[in-house]
């Protein structure tokens, strides 16, 4: 199995081996720039593939499953899009002096009774 990178440094394109990749033969390193993924990253990479390729082989019974991870159409949250949480209106703070005492009563025993 060929693993296709671009380097994001000079955009040169390049392929590398799985298997050797797997048995440690080298590192991922651009051969334009020399651009280099740290060994860990590279480790938890072929963690995650070793996983994937588990899960395939698992399917083989009943389906043949061939794909292609574009980075371009990654589905979120791996689409590296930053996310922030919008604030609900649940979140605003409140200023204790403006909730009525009797009010706040009043939701609750309307809580439990939606509960029962």
């Amino acid at each position: 199995m060929t693993l296709t990178f671009v380097c994001q440094n000079c955009d040169e394109s390049f392929e590398l081996d799985y298997a050797a990749l797997a048995d440690g033969e080298r590192g991922v390193r651009c051969p334009s720039c020399s651009k280099k993924l740290p060994p860990a990253t590279v480790d938890d990479l072929l963690s995650a593939i070793d996983d994937v390729l588990g899960q395939v082989a698992g399917l083989r019974k009943r389906f043949l499953v061939s794909f292609e991870v574009d980075p371009e159409d990654l589905p979120p949250p791996y689409d590296g899009e930053k996310r922030t949480a919008r604030p609900s209106e649940d979140d605003e703070d409140v200023d204790e002096e403006d909730v009525d005492e009797d009010a706040a009563d009043e939701s609750v025993d309307e809580d439990e009774d939606e509960r029962y």
